[in-house]
């Protein structure tokens, strides 16, 4: 009865690894809004546009999101993108009007955007 209750146990944790791991791939899928979209993209992250996010420069006139390697290439710094994309929807908003609010929509915006990007992780292996 026990070995019947082991091999029951196996099965079920063998089905939910199966179901995880099907997750998991799932989630490691591209946005189909970006795949769709992607001439659009292009036109914003491409470093010869001036109108993209080439355009915004730092004091000393580098650029801010796509600065060149030695070797002429250009990099994305997502993480000051948007860092800076969510500072600017919260100065934009005229009903937060006070650093207490700012920062109050700050946090929640940033734990969304945490949220959001953990469900595309691997889930937990329990074993």
């Amino acid at each position: 009865m026990n070995k019947q209750i082991d091999w029951e146990k196996r099965a079920l944790k063998a089905e939910k690894k199966l179901i995880e791991l099907k997750k998991k791939k799932k989630n490691l899928e591209l946005s189909k809004f970006a795949t769709l979209n992607l001439d659009e993209f292009k036109k914003f992250l491409d470093p010869a546009n001036d109108a993209g996010l080439a355009s915004i420069k730092t004091e000393t006139g580098s650029p801010r999101y796509l600065p060149s390697r030695k070797d002429g290439s250009s990099i994305l710094k997502i993480n000051y993108l948007v860092h800076d994309l969510l500072s600017a929807k919260i100065l934009l908003n005229p009903k937060l009007d006070t650093d207490e609010k700012q920062r109050a929509r700050m946090s929640m915006d940033k734990q969304q955007i945490i949220k959001f990007l953990t469900k595309f992780e691997s889930a937990d292996s329990s074993e």
